[in-house]
């Protein structure tokens, strides 16, 4: 879901297609707010393999429909995902280590129900009256 740059987008279509995951991978492109949270609470896990990230909004967003995040410890990320609360951080930033916490977390049931549980309690915190108050706070010191 979503867009990215062009010539990026070209190159991931052109690595699903030469690995014949055509089947498996689709391309939705930009879908409405509703539709994506619909896509995301039929998704097991969200994967956020992103080593730079402003705030990760899209990990509050799963949260709210229970959906766990698995992703990179890296600065953005790190802030918002609380490793064994509403997802699993890795520390090392391969395809391999991402996807072996994937099948990790996959395979022990009592683990993905306690984040997914943790997903739906760590996500109430980020809205707009608690951002609001948080920001008011800020400004008000000297």
């Amino acid at each position: 879901m979503g867009r990215g740059k062009k010539n990026y987008e070209r190159k991931i279509k052109k690595l699903v297609k030469d690995l014949s995951l055509e089947e498996q991978v689709k391309f939705l492109g930009f879908v409405s707010e509703d539709k994506k949270f619909e896509m995301m609470q039929g998704a097991h896990i969200l994967i956020a393999p992103s080593i730079k990230e402003g705030f990760g909004l899209t990990v509050s967003e799963a949260g709210i429909v229970g959906t766990p995040v698995v992703a990179y410890n890296s600065s953005g990320l790190r802030d918002i995902v609380k490793n064994g609360k509403n997802g699993i951080l890795v520390a090392e930033k391969s395809p391999e280590s991402l996807a072996s916490t994937v099948i990790q977390l996959l395979s022990d049931d009592s683990l993905y129900q306690k984040l997914c549980q943790g997903a739906k309690k760590e996500a109430r915190q980020y809205n707009w009256d608690n951002t609001a108050s948080v920001m008011l706070d800020i400004l008000k010191k000297p």
